[in-house]
């Protein structure tokens, strides 16, 4: 194949140019059969489409006009041999491979499922090639469609192993029948293999009068529900044309036999494909009249004229007018019958005019736990989407409730003694003169097997959980399914959170389509802009938009709808103001829910004084916080100390703030990030955020304090490193903020203490910038405070390399602290000072800082100093090539470290220690001691550490001869260190290099090139895992 550039390549095949497709190399497709060359295993046109790939109806085959004999399960057929069609039921069942397409996309190995890759493109290519199961397509094209930004060699190279996985994926195939017919320049689904497919049983059934309704009933869903490729969309449109025209026949044929009912159900069916469809109106209109429902007909020319008018701003046509009015006057000439108090209906669920998005695995949840209880609340944010599912979970649910399914919007019901008379006019009851309407309502359910949705309840969460206790207790076989932004509290409740659509993993841009969140923001942006596509330039916007805006789906259907006038960047650009960004919703929709601040102010409303305030405080708090914490920041009238558990209780259960059970010894909590700039505002607007905001950075400053040398030292290291690394957020806005107000000492007094953390883990430019700000301030500080930014400044200096600045800021360090004549903190900055000293490669310097360092430590009696000390020494030994001596002082600084508890020291000590006694020629010993350092720092959260380790584990692979596993420990130690910006120290560059030689000279060049990659492509779980030995995949 040759190399040809992507440019190239990309106008060669890109689809928009037509005289590509009309190229010599590239026929029409009348031609293409007959000028390609023939497929190993395939014969050209050899089945019609039929409810089995496999062709379980043949039609005549011929091959240079000679009949072909295909033999199926042992029976040999012939083209002449037309075997009696099967149902597509029985079809499913007889064969191994069963695929379903339509919807989301999903495929039996018999009665086990195969599972496909998330955020991959395998399954859109698989779906492809079942979808264009009846021809061949050439492998540079199916490339380009699937990788269009790629190179040609790198695009075919991802063809080439996504259907290696896909082999891998699917079950063993008879060889004389595999799955995949290939051949150097095209492939194609086997038409003879063992596959049942729902596409294809549903386009054969579409196109057969008497089997109409089997096809409908096949239709699950819009082809490859989820997937947003560009083949997808004009496939996923021919096949929702036929089901409509399916659909329409089925309508005809079912009125036809008199059941008005039925034929209604399905009319309704075509108007969620088409809402504008005026000519489904009519035949609801007729139907309703035919069935003597004039409510009916009614109800669907107004909302025939609602959508026309929202949608398209036109009227009805004539002809729709006059079927209205043709309705009327029939069902006026029809026998009246009066309505029963008891009589029900199947359903009066509303019509959504929008699909339902990823609510798959929520949807079957509710439905299960709908099942199991007589009261089930779903509660969550307003805009979360607790209606929606409660709508699909009630379509859903109507043949399992033999009296009906009974929607009653209370979203506009304000009085709540109306309640009661407001569901049971919904359900056709009459009031009765003699008893109270809620009594009479609940006599009336009493024999009867229905569900009852009460949706919007939070106004009214008294009255309604009144309500149905009252009914639950007299009506055994009720159940009732409601919405609100709270539980009712009632005894036999069942509540389930409604959770934000799930958000695409960080780092992740390049696999977008399995999240549900993107799949809802695309799926409403090629409704406001048909034109929209996800594409490579965009993939990185549409994620940060929808992890910005929670996957809330109000919220991304607002901003889906701005797709007309702006774009994805420009969205994200705005996203400061989001409640002016967040606005135009649909005008069909509840007024509240046409902004996304309108529906917060709904539950803020809702909200008594001391809620609100707290609500408002508790927005300061951008990492989260736990109860002990907001105690401290937000216990000010109107809130108090005693009333705070029940407060943040209350904000729980009105689906405000958010729980998170991580930590197994603490529960902490949080807010949406849209909630929390909602509640800001507020804050902002209350007159209070200034005293506040100083009470949280107060709070702030003194836990870093707190934490001070306890990340250094001291047994509990692992306890610290957990608690800053879950307020991390919060002391980072702390310092942000007295930064903001000139308070520098403020803010030097927090992150001075921080350096320990910022260097474990990862954070150490961050560190840079932050104490770079407030060096140019030091000479406003105290000295101790001067001192403390001097040092973890000089010790950031050091990580990154910066060894000549890292040793003036701690020479000045050092002058400060010896002129406060504190000898713990001198030994600690000439401690600092060695560690440069040791990186610029002048030992002696090194030495005699060391040595000053242990002989204060001694002095004062700090154990923990001399175990520093001690590995300190032990490490000059190292790099001097004493390792015997090495090994004896870092023995005793691991004994010393451990007896104190210091995991941070042990670890540290313990990987001098590995180098040490790898030197002297023990290459098992010293994996067993970068093993055991890895654990710990494991336990820290310490990449560096980490990449230490991986190091020294990929040196003992080499001196091992196991090569391979040596050069993807490199990658992966050198990836992690890339991804936190420490480089390798100056003095450690050589015993690196020599071991990186060693085990590249174990094999060829490209194998250790791909090794390397391959360990570099590992995240730092799996890395870890490989190099613990607990990875069982790789050797």
């Amino acid at each position: 194949m040759s190399g040809r550039s992507g440019a190239s390549w990309r106008r060669e095949f890109n689809p928009s140019q037509a005289s590509s497709r009309r190229s010599p190399a590239w026929p029409s497709r009348p031609d293409r059969a007959r000028r390609q060359p023939p497929l190993t295993g395939y014969v050209h046109s050899a089945f019609r489409r039929t409810a089995c790939c496999s062709g379980w109806r043949a039609a005549t085959i011929s091959l240079q006009s000679r009949p072909l004999s295909v033999r199926r399960r042992g029976l040999p057929w012939t083209g002449s041999a037309v075997p009696a069609r099967r149902s597509h039921r029985l079809e499913a069942i007889l064969v191994s491979l069963r695929a379903f397409l339509l919807g989301p996309m999903r495929a039996f190995d018999g009665s086990t499922p195969i599972k496909l890759p998330p955020r991959s493109k395998l399954p859109s290519l698989w779906g492809y090639l079942l979808v264009h199961r009846d021809r061949p397509t050439p492998r540079n094209l199916l490339a380009y469609t699937f990788w269009p930004d790629e190179p040609e060699p790198e695009a075919r190279l991802n063809l080439r192993r996504h259907l290696h996985r896909l082999q891998q994926l699917l079950p063993s195939a008879p060889d004389e029948r595999p799955w995949l017919l290939t051949d150097r320049s095209q492939l194609q689904w086997n038409p003879a293999a063992e596959t049942w497919l729902d596409v294809a049983a549903f386009e054969r059934l579409a196109h057969e009068p008497q089997h109409l309704e089997e096809a409908v009933g096949l239709y699950g869903g819009d082809l490859l529900e989820g997937l947003y490729d560009d083949w997808v969309f004009p496939e996923r449109e021919r096949l929702r044309d036929l089901c409509l025209q399916a659909l329409h026949g089925v309508v005809e044929q079912v009125e036809h036999s008199g059941d008005h009912r039925r034929a209604i159900a399905y009319a309704q069916r075509m108007l969620r494909f088409d809402p504008l469809r005026e000519e489904t109106y009519r035949a609801l209109m007729r139907l309703h009249a035919r069935s003597g429902d004039r409510a009916g007909v009614v109800r669907h020319f107004n909302a025939c004229v609602t959508v026309l008018r929202r949608e398209l701003a036109v009227e009805p046509s004539p002809a729709t007018h006059r079927a209205y009015e043709e309705a009327l006057a029939e069902n006026a000439s029809a026998p009246v019958v009066a309505p029963q108090p008891t009589a029900l209906a199947r359903h009066n669920l509303p019509t959504p005019l929008t699909s339902f998005v990823g609510r798959e695995q929520e949807l079957a949840e509710v439905r299960r736990l709908l099942a199991r209880s007589r009261l089930l609340t779903l509660t969550g944010i307003g805009g979360v989407g607790k209606t929606r599912l409660a709508l699909a979970a009630a379509e859903a649910s109507v043949d399992s409730f033999r009296d009906g399914v009974w929607w009653i919007d209370l979203s506009r019901l304000v009085d709540p003694s109306g309640l009661a008379q407001t569901v049971a006019s919904t359900m056709g009851l009459r009031e009765q003169s003699n008893r109270p309407i809620a009594e009479a309502l609940a006599e009336a359910l009493r024999p009867k097997e229905a569900l009852l949705v009460l949706d919007n309840c939070e106004h009214l969460v008294a009255a309604c959980a009144d309500l149905a206790a009252l009914l639950l207790a007299r009506a055994p076989d009720v159940r009732v399914l409601t919405t609100s932004t709270e539980p009712f509290g009632v005894p036999g409740e069942v509540v389930w959170q409604v959770p934000p659509l799930p958000l695409p993993p960080p780092g992740a841009e390049g696999e977008l389509e399995g999240a549900a969140s993107i799949r809802l923001f695309v799926d409403r942006a090629t409704a406001a802009l048909p034109t929209f596509r996800l594409t490579p330039a965009n993939r990185s916007a549409v994620a940060h938009l929808c992890r910005a805006l929670d996957g809330i789906p109000l919220a991304l259907e607002l901003a889906a709808a701005r797709m007309k006038l702006l774009s994805v960047e420009q969205l994200v650009e705005r996203l400061d103001d989001r409640f002016r960004l967040l606005t135009g919703g649909s005008r069909a929709g509840l007024p509240r829910h046409r902004t996304m601040e309108a529906v917060l102010d709904w539950s803020y409303g809702l909200l008594d004084e001391p809620e609100g305030a707290l609500l408002r405080r508790l927005s300061l708090f951008v990492g989260g916080f736990t109860l002990e914490s907001a105690e401290v920041v937000c216990a000010v009238p109107p809130v108090e100390s005693q009333d705070l558990l029940q407060l943040v209780s209350e904000l729980v259960d009105k689906s405000l703030v958010t729980v998170s059970r991580a930590d197994p010894a603490q529960v902490r909590y949080g807010m949406l990030e849209t909630v929390a700039h909602y509640a800001r505002v507020r804050l902002i607007e209350s007159g209070e955020a200034e005293a506040m905001r100083r009470r949280f950075t107060d709070f702030c400053v003194r836990l870093g304090e707190q934490a001070g040398e306890r990340l250094l030292r001291g047994p509990d290291q692992e306890r610290w490193f957990w608690i800053i690394s879950q307020e991390y957020d919060n002391l980072r806005s702390a310092i942000a903020h007295a930064e903001g107000v000139g308070e520098a000492a403020r803010a030097a007094r927090l992150a001075g203490r921080l350096w320990p953390y910022w260097w474990t883990h990862g954070l150490v430019a961050e560190g840079r910038q932050i104490l770079g700000r407030l060096l140019p301030r030091r000479s406003d500080l105290e000295p101790e405070l001067r001192a403390i930014v001097l040092h973890a400044a000089g010790r950031l200096m050091l990580l990154q390399g910066e060894y000549d600045a890292a040793r003036d800021a701690l020479e000045e360090c050092l002058e400060v602290y010896r002129h406060l004549e504190d000898p713990a903190a001198i030994a600690g900055a000439l401690s600092s000072l060695g560690v440069v000293a040791g990186y610029q490669q002048d030992y002696p310097r090194a030495d005699r800082l060391w040595s000053e360092a242990l002989h204060i430590y001694e002095q004062i009696g700090d154990r923990w100093g001399v175990g520093r000390a001690l590995s300190n020494l032990g490490d000059l030994a190292v790099y001097r090539a004493d390792h015997a001596g090495a090994v004896e002082h870092l023995h005793r600084s691991v004994a010393l470290f451990r007896e104190l508890h210091s995991t941070l020291g042990e670890s540290i000590a313990l990987i001098n220690l590995g180098r040490a006694v790898f030197l002297l020629g023990k290459p098992d010993q010293a994996a067993a001691y970068f093993r055991e350092s890895l654990r710990l720092k494991v336990e820290l959260a310490d990449k560096e550490g980490v990449a230490w380790n991986l190091e020294g584990l990929a040196g003992v692979a080499g001196a091992k001869g196991r090569g391979e596993r040596a050069a993807r420990l490199f990658g992966a130690a050198d990836a992690l260190r890339r991804a936190i910006g420490i480089p390798i120290a100056a003095p450690d560059r050589d015993f690196y290099q020599r071991n990186i030689e060693q085990a590249e000279a174990l094999q060829a060049p490209e194998t250790w090139q791909a090794c390397w990659s391959e360990g570099a492509s590992f995240d730092t779980e799996r890395a870890i895992a490989y190099a613990l030995g607990t990875s069982p995949d790789l050797p």
